[in-house]
């Protein structure tokens, strides 16, 4: 990822930009890059060592690191997706309707952002029921 050309990375550029600048830190500096523990905690280690917000964190989090139960919660796609209506959620309502989604909500990410892709259309978050 570190070396790879943005345009070929398939999010965008300022996502490729983010995760290149995470990959060359674990390139660089991997013991300070490692972090053991929940996901929020790997999120807030990400937003420190890069100095990203939670959002983007997140999102390394999720595609970077391939954590399962991270949730880039400021992502307003994300927040519409997951809105039961049309008025997109706030940040902080999504994290408590992802707080059911646990410990897999970056799968729950993925999903929505796929149905997106695919141009579904309906009730969205149906199927995305506690897990436990």
């Amino acid at each position: 990822i570190a070396g790879a050309v943005p345009r070929n990375m398939g999010v965008p550029h300022s996502c490729a930009e983010r995760l290149q600048r995470f990959a060359h830190a674990f390139r660089t500096a991997p013991a300070s890059a490692s972090v053991n523990g929940s996901s929020d905690q790997v999120i807030a280690a990400i937003a420190r060592l890069l100095g990203v917000d939670h959002w983007a964190a997140g999102y390394m989090a999720l595609r970077g690191l391939g954590e399962p139960d991270a949730l880039p919660g400021g992502d307003p796609v994300l927040r519409q997706l997951a809105a039961p209506g049309d008025i997109p959620l706030t940040s902080a309502a999504l994290e408590v309707r992802a707080e059911q989604w646990r410990p897999f909500r970056g799968y729950a990410v993925l999903y929505l952002w796929q149905i997106r892709d695919a141009g579904i259309r309906g009730p969205k978050t149906a199927g995305l029921r506690a897990v436990r």
